[in-house]
């Protein structure tokens, strides 16, 4: 199962941005404070360490997340080197756990790939203990290939020496069709059962990650509703305030909508020149009316949150009432 299968499908004829492209482009991001290498599967690329690296030397970047399937080789160590080589930035690692042993191979399409993801596991839980700007996620994408067995998935999550475990809803347009065919009242309820496995007192202890932790809960709460009703109760700030770069320089702004604002090697690797273009305003303009709604609780709809703060009080009170509970630390 995955989300982006169209965009990697077409993006193979071309080639991927090189080291230098990447330079180029954080030359002309000096804005960027939350970077996400997302995939497909990032480790593939050798060069992850040193893309980590372009951003923290030209941008002021203070946190990097990271979803990966786990499954290459000396992945535990690179995530280690690039932890210690700048500590004054959070990385957020967030593994892929969608079933219990053959059941996460079958959804994975990977046979063997739940093993290896256990020895990688078990090797970054260790340097995760004395790394504090480490941090350890599992991400549970509720299909209905899973849907029947998310509950023992999640609990199997929580058993493990991580620092939450969340759920994504299923979204945008998946290879297999028959994936989404689950209710949004199961994703409520996964919502409510995890939630309070989203903190636990043995985490990185940083008050900031547990403040985002509160947000991407606020999130997937105000996703719940768009999701249902086809209509979004807050203004989307996908393409304004959040962007999705491909690995062949194309921008768009966000996963879900297929809608491209341009091509960074058409406008010498600057996003701010396509930002400036018709296209990407005709984009903008179609977010900012709301006209379209999505179920993705990740990044935008984080970022959705961040930036509306009629919405702070929730993370407040969330975050006080977690703490109350003991499922934050007090560091």
């Amino acid at each position: 199962m995955c989300f982006n299968w169209k965009n990697m499908d077409e993006s193979r004829s071309r080639e991927e941005l090189s080291l230098g492209e990447i330079s180029r482009i954080a030359d002309n991001f000096k804005g960027l404070h939350s970077l996400v290498l997302s995939g497909g599967e990032p480790f593939l690329r050798d060069d992850l360490h040193k893309i980590v690296s372009e951003f923290h030397k030209r941008t002021p970047v203070q946190q990097v997340s990271i979803p990966t399937n786990l499954f290459c080789d000396g992945a535990p160590e690179r995530i280690k080197e690039m932890a210690l080589q700048h500590p004054n930035v959070l990385f957020r690692v967030l593994i892929s756990i969608d079933g219990i042993g053959e059941d996460h191979d079958i959804i994975r399409g990977h046979k063997g790939g739940f093993a290896k993801l256990m020895a990688n596991l078990e090797r970054t839980i260790v340097y995760r203990r004395e790394i504090r700007n480490l941090s350890l996620s599992s991400i549970t994408v509720l299909s209905s290939f899973n849907s029947e067995k998310i509950r023992p998935t999640i609990d199997f999550a929580k058993g493990l020496e991580i620092d939450d475990a969340r759920i994504l809803y299923v979204r945008g347009d998946t290879r297999e069709p028959e994936a989404k065919d689950v209710s949004l009242d199961q994703y409520r309820q996964c919502l409510e059962y995890a939630e309070q496995s989203t903190m636990r007192r043995d985490r990185t202890g940083s008050f900031y990650d547990n403040l985002i932790n509160c947000v991407s809960l606020v999130a997937k709460e105000e996703i719940a509703r768009p999701a249902g009703s086809g209509r979004l109760t807050r203004r989307c700030n996908a393409g304004a305030k959040l962007i999705v770069i491909s690995e062949t320089g194309e921008v768009l702004p966000c996963e879900t909508l297929p809608r491209k604002l341009g091509d960074l090697r058409d406008h010498d690797y600057s996003v701010a020149s396509i930002m400036k273009t018709d296209r990407a305003k005709d984009v903008l303009g179609f977010i900012r009316t709301g006209k379209c709604a999505c179920s993705m609780d990740c990044n935008s709809a984080v970022s959705n949150v961040v930036y509306s703060p009629f919405l702070y009080p929730r993370v407040l009170k969330k975050y006080v009432s977690l703490r109350r509970s003991g499922h934050v630390s007090t560091i």
